[in-house]
């Protein structure tokens, strides 16, 4: 193979692990796809092995995003714990990251101080609170200050806060939306297009997900009334179709699909605090009580875990509200539409001066079993 010019040197993978600044780990094989999706080339389906440190039981997908080589992991389970070991297996073995991103989904706080988010929507953490982490009083859970067990690093903050204002941040959403077009204009990829804003429906927060006509045979079902009153299981697995959810409770949206379609709006950005517990959020006064305490504008499970090890951003798209009436419909959009933020991203991250070792052939790489066939991908 011959070896690029100096100017493309960034299109020959590493020599060695040593080579990598940007990882990404992602908590859903749905997330991790969608990142597969967005890269340039993925250097493991071509032969390229780097090993790892010995203990480290991460498996790892290495490839480039634009001028970037990336190593992408996938965790074994939701939540902080084992994200906090596959951070620490990360760096082991990639000891030389600047830039770790979790990439994936989460759930909205739909409007925060007058700014309205939407499904679809990506947001961008400039920090993260642990929710779940504090003191529990009647009215909630006082959630302690945690900052002194998260990982901060100067410099990846001046990396964010150079992306929320100027020119930078209106290159971030051009960027942004063109990676998102390009990735989903792919026939492959058809998954990833948006469900339509007709179905991005909002629910007063005080309307719960259940049987609106309570089932008489059903002792639980017929004793739920009040707003606290446990909901039968069967309730918890239908759509708002099904449990006859009214629509004089929407705050937005169309609760069929026979409403005539309006055309869908661009997703958007938001930078803001990420809501971090080993909890999913199904309630959406519990929702709005943390999001007004804490200045949260989006809740997952997995930051604080990561931020343990690594300086990291979250980077996830918005596929339900957090309420009792969320459902999967916008999982794979609100996956790609993350992916093409992490891309955009990455596109203004400068890479280190330290020298590159990168002028090579395949066959030359370093500590790497190249083979004949692509490997087959084992998530």
């Amino acid at each position: 193979m011959p070896v690029p010019h100096h100017s493309e040197s960034w299109k020959v993978p590493p020599r060695d692990r040593n080579g990598f600044e940007v990882g990404i780990i992602c908590a859903l094989g749905l997330e991790f796809d969608a990142v597969r999706a967005v890269c340039d080339e993925i250097w493991s389906d071509k032969g390229v092995e780097y090993g790892v440190k010995d203990g480290d039981k991460n498996r790892y997908t290495t490839g480039r995003i634009g001028k970037h080589p990336v190593v992408l992991v996938r965790l074994t389970a939701m939540g902080k714990e084992p994200a906090a070991r596959a951070s620490a297996y990360l760096q082991m073995s990639y000891p030389k990251l600047r830039l770790v991103l979790l990439v994936g989904i989460c759930g909205g706080v739909p409007m925060n101080k007058g700014d309205e988010i939407r499904l679809g929507d990506v947001v961008i953490s400039h920090r993260i609170v642990e929710y779940d982490f504090g003191r529990l009083y009647p009215d909630g859970v006082d959630a302690k200050d945690a900052d002194g067990r998260h990982k901060v690093d100067t410099d990846i903050s001046a990396y964010i806060e150079s992306l929320r204002d100027g020119d930078s941040r209106k290159a971030l959403d051009r960027l942004f939306l063109q990676s998102l077009e390009t990735m989903t204009q792919k026939e492959s990829n058809r998954i990833y297009k948006s469900p339509g804003i007709h179905t991005d429906v909002l629910f007063h927060a005080k309307y719960r997900h259940k049987h609106q006509q309570p089932r008489v045979e059903d002792p639980q079902c017929r004793a739920c009334s009040s707003q606290w009153d446990p909901v039968c299981e069967e309730a918890k697995k239908q759509s708002c179709a099904e449990v006859g959810c009214d629509d004089k409770w929407l705050v937005r949206g169309a609760l069929t699909t026979e409403e005539p379609r309006i055309s869908d709006r661009t997703p958007a950005l938001h930078f803001g605090a990420m809501g971090c517990g080993n909890l999913v959020i199904k309630c959406a006064e519990n929702r709005d009580r943390i999001a007004r305490r804490k200045n949260v504008i989006a809740f997952e499970m997995e930051s604080a875990g990561v931020f343990q090890t690594f300086a990291g951003v979250v980077v996830k798209g918005v596929c339900d509200y957090a309420d009792s009436h969320k459902n999967k419909n916008w999982q794979f959009h609100a996956a790609a539409t993350a992916a093409a933020a992490t891309a955009a991203m990455l596109e203004q991250f400068t890479p280190s001066d330290r020298p590159q070792l990168a002028e090579i052939s395949h066959g030359e790489l370093r500590g790497t079993l190249p083979r004949l066939t692509a490997l087959t991908e084992t998530y």
